[in-house]
């Protein structure tokens, strides 16, 4: 036997008594496993079967939501048109208010002014009636009561 022979028959014993211990480990490993799988196959099945019924149950879930989806998407378009009406009445209550806060003080100086102007001419004629009760209107009275009416002026 030639030289380069020996030292193969040597590395390949080597690489054999190296790769027993690993291959007796990897099978011994294996049966472990196996043991591991047989014992809980039962929880392994049933959890399987838990996990089908949950996709089952959420695919149920997801059609009911997809349908009652369309229902709350009208109920939304319905706010949204009410709140569209809110906020134009508001817009429509702000305009009168402002008309009222403005329009308001000036129908009370009139209605002030035609009081006072009311009592004023019963004064005035109270001051010019004679004795049997007949008003006399003095021309200078009668000429500035005319130019008032005119102008448009409030007696104050």
């Amino acid at each position: 036997m030639e030289n380069w022979q020996l030292a193969l028959v040597v590395i390949s014993a080597i690489l054999v008594g190296a790769l027993l211990p690993a291959i007796a480990q990897y099978r011994s490993t294996m049966r472990s496993w196996e043991k591991v799988v047989k014992d809980n196959e039962a929880d392994v099945r049933q959890a399987l079967r838990d996990i089908s019924q949950l996709s089952t149950r959420l695919n149920r879930m997801g059609s009911s939501i997809e349908s009652n989806a369309k229902h709350v998407e009208g109920f939304f378009s319905a706010f949204e048109g009410i709140t569209d009406g809110v906020r134009k009445l508001s817009g429509s209550v702000r305009t009168a208010s402002v008309v009222g806060a403005a329009v308001a003080p000036a129908v009370s100086a009139a209605i002030r002014a035609l009081q006072q102007s009311s009592h004023a001419a019963r004064v005035e004629v109270e001051q010019y009636e004679t004795e049997d009760g007949v008003p006399v209107v003095p021309s200078e009275v009668r000429e500035v009561t005319e130019r008032e009416a005119r102008n448009g002026a409030v007696r104050s």
